[in-house]
């Protein structure tokens, strides 16, 4: 079943627009990262990639994403209270 768009102004057709219906495709989602956490510091490395598998004549790949990120997480209040014990026995 082929869907459209149609354009009018003033009653008079200006454009139209066919194409066909997306149902029976389907695209997955890849990705890889890479990270690494220390104390309350986060950094993480991530490539993601969008591919269509069923595809006629070969897979494609669409929305290449790379990213790096880096974050920093406020302390649980456990943390909090284990450091000021520490600094009380220090003391």
């Amino acid at each position: 079943m082929a869907h459209g768009v149609r354009t009018y102004q003033s009653g008079n057709l200006i454009t139209d627009y066919a194409f066909a219906a997306s149902q029976g495709n389907s695209q997955w989602s890849l990705g890889l990262g890479l990270g690494r956490e220390r104390g309350n510091w986060l950094w993480e490395v991530r490539a993601q990639n969008s591919v269509r598998l069923f595809t006629r004549y070969l897979i494609t790949s669409h929305n290449i994403v790379m990213s790096l990120q880096v974050a920093w997480r406020f302390p649980t209040e456990k943390k909090k209270k284990k450091k000021a014990d520490e600094n009380v026995d220090s003391e």
